[in-house]
């Protein structure tokens, strides 16, 4: 089923630009509480959209996948333009989905506004908060970092759960394979190795490590995302200490 989504959420804000009202409903005299919580997400999403952020993707950061397929499939089941599909792209996705969650909830069409919510959920944890906030925390974003943190503490995508057994295929973790097939010195270009462009210093991963394992212990709504990657910057760190590579800095 094709469910539209309201035609300005498909090009605003733009690149750059700031944030506008919410539009509302004519005619609307009650909202539901799930439907305010919904409007007023638009206008994080909108915020994060329009910070002006580098034109960076989930490619660009991990290097050795390219969600594209994916990203163009969920798009499409809502008659969405994705993009490009960088930070920003992803953002108004997510803005309009929170604002086709608010106006289904005021339709009494309940079906199709947790629809939006559970398809808004899945797009931060499956394919943006997990790159965009180690990459927003490299480049120091601190502001941009934080407010997807708090999506991510609103929407719950990915909690840490008590037991693991169904939550990944065996040898993975939530980023993908643990042992992918690739040589040191390209690991350590992709957020794989635990950090983003962490470079070959195993002191920088060892640090890394304690500090996603500081964010799991904050937040609760992307805590399995935080210590999987703590995991990764702690081998990464203890391969580098067994096999220096040609750039490792002195000690």
């Amino acid at each position: 089923m094709r469910l539209p989504l309201a035609s300005w959420a498909l090009s605003w804000p733009p690149r750059g630009g700031g944030l506008a009202p919410t539009p509302c409903r004519a005619g609307s005299a009650v909202t539901s509480a799930a439907a305010d919580a919904a409007r007023a997400e638009v206008g994080v999403w909108a915020g994060l959209a329009g910070a002006g952020l580098p034109e960076v993707s989930e490619a660009d950061v991990v290097r050795f996948h390219d969600p594209r397929a994916d990203l163009e499939r969920r798009a499409r089941q809502w008659g969405y333009p994705l993009g490009a599909g960088d930070l920003a792209d992803l953002c108004r996705f997510a803005a309009a989905l929170a604002l086709a969650e608010a106006d289904a909830w005021e339709a009494d069409e309940p079906h199709v506004a947790t629809r939006a919510f559970e398809d808004r959920r899945f797009l931060l944890g499956d394919r943006i908060v997990h790159w965009a906030v180690p990459w927003l925390d490299a480049i120091g974003a601190v502001d941009a970092r934080d407010a997807l943190l708090d999506l991510g503490d609103r929407l719950r995508p990915a909690p840490r759960l008590t037991g693991r057994e169904g939550s990944v295929p065996p040898g993975h973790d939530e980023y993908g394979p643990l042992s992918p097939d690739l040589p040191l010195s390209d690991l350590v270009a992709s957020l794989w190795s635990g950090l983003v462009d962490g470079g070959a210093d195993p002191r920088r991963y060892e640090e890394a490590a304690r500090r996603w394992e500081r964010l799991g212990a904050e937040r609760l709504g992307t805590a399995a995302l935080w210590h999987a990657l703590a995991g990764r910057a702690a081998s990464t760190a203890s391969r580098l200490a067994a096999t220096p590579l040609p750039n490792r800095s002195a000690p």
